[in-house]
This record gives C-alpha cells, structure tokens and sequence, in this order.
C-alpha cells in the first residue's frame, strides 16, 4: 500500500485572509476579492478593507479595539495536487489539527452542502487559541488540480452571530471567475494600435526611397497585410 503524504490546509499556495470586528455587516454592499489566474472570485462586506502582509493577503476592519479579545478572521487556502481526493485532505488535515490544536473537537461534518453555485463540504470544530475558546466553520471544495479550503475563526460565544455572513460569502464565491471584457477589449486595442504603428514604420521603411504612386499602394497593402498577421499573434 502506498503511504499517503500528510496534507493540511495549513500549507497553502495561496492565502487570503479577512479579520472581523461586527457582526452585523451585510454581505449586500459589497467588495470583490479576484485572482484570475486561479479562476476564483467572491464577496465580502464593503466595511472590511483589504491589506498586504508577507505571503498573505489579509481584509481588516479597524485596529483591535480595547477589550476586543479575538479578532474573527476568514482565510482561503489553495492546494494544487490531483492526486488526493477532497475526503482524504480532509481527513489527514482534521488529523493534524487534532495534534495541534488544544482542546480540538470536531462538532459537525457535512459532506455535502450547497452554496450558491458550489457544493461544499462543511466541518464545524472548536479549539483554544491563546486561551480563547474558538468555533471555525471550514468549507472545502475541488475544482481540476486544486482544493479549496475556506476557514472561518470566530469566538466561540459569538460564532452564530457570522453565520449568515459566511453563508453569503460562500454563496458567491465563483470558482470559474474570468477577467472583465473591459480590460480585454482596452488590451485589443492596445494591440491593434502598437501594430499599426509598426506596420506603418516597415511600410514608410519599404519605400523610403521611392515615393511613386505605386510604390505608395504597393505600401498601403503590405501594411494591411501586416497589420492582420501581428493582431493574430
């Protein structure tokens, strides 16, 4: 038999984080988290800003107030690897949770959950972080090579009061998402003007020591010519 590698969402290719401070942020106004490149899109409510840090991209609301003592966060890890199935990353990753985490206890297991245009499967546990008690909700889906981990960390007391809001955000998350035709027309564009630009530069070239009339129309067609041939490139 042969030995499966240990998975974890905890070794991400992709990391996005969003930190929480309300509950009552309606997912109706909102912001658009996309990486086109790996075809995911989603929403998030319009108060929670995005920022920067080393290796992650993180969404915070305020600084952490005066007797805020967890800050609720939402991560998105990607994991390329085709070889291991959705219930076998879930498995080994509860594995290594149940090793790291205090107090860790699995409250619900979903296989199969649908959410917008997604089905998910849904695990619910608790754990202690720096002595708080914590409730994550963790969405998990497949989609070609990659698995898609959605981990929502709330306080325990108060993790019902997100619930609705992560069930909007799943609910929109697209995992097909493309690039806006705006830009890729403005990029046609681009394209077609950089060609005609060089074109008429070999055009002008070509009969730079003639200016008959033939010469002129024998220019004017090799200079479609070109334009055709570079905007199909």
């Amino acid at each position: 038999m042969t030995k499966m590698k240990k998975y974890t969402y905890m070794l991400p290719l992709l990391v996005f984080m969003l930190m929480a401070a309300d509950t009552d942020d309606a997912v109706s106004k909102v912001n658009t988290y996309a990486n086109y490149d790996m075809k995911l899109s989603f929403d998030y409510p319009k108060s929670w800003s995005q920022v920067n840090g080393q290796g992650t991209e993180a969404i915070v609301i305020q600084p952490k107030t005066e007797g805020d003592r967890f800050r609720e966060n939402f991560n998105v890890y990607l994991v390329d690897d085709k070889s291991i199935s959705l219930s076998d990353f879930a498995d080994e990753s509860l594995e290594t949770l149940e090793k790291n985490h205090s107090r860790f206890k699995l409250e619900s297991n979903t296989k199969k959950r649908k959410l917008g245009k997604n089905k998910f499967q849904h695990l619910v546990y608790t754990h202690k972080t720096l002595g708080y008690p914590v409730t994550v909700d963790w969405y998990i889906t497949t989609r070609k090579n990659y698995i898609y981990s959605f981990v929502f960390s709330s306080e325990k007391d108060s993790a019902s009061n997100y619930a609705a809001t992560y069930d909007e955000i799943m609910a929109s998350v697209n995992l097909k998402a493309k690039a806006p035709k705006k830009k890729k027309e403005k990029k046609k564009k681009e394209k077609k003007n950089k060609c005609s630009e060089t074109c008429k530069k070999v055009c002008e070239e070509t009969c730079k020591n003639g200016n008959t009339e033939k010469c002129k129309k024998t220019c004017a067609s090799a200079s479609e010519e070109c334009k055709k041939t570079c905007e199909k490139k």
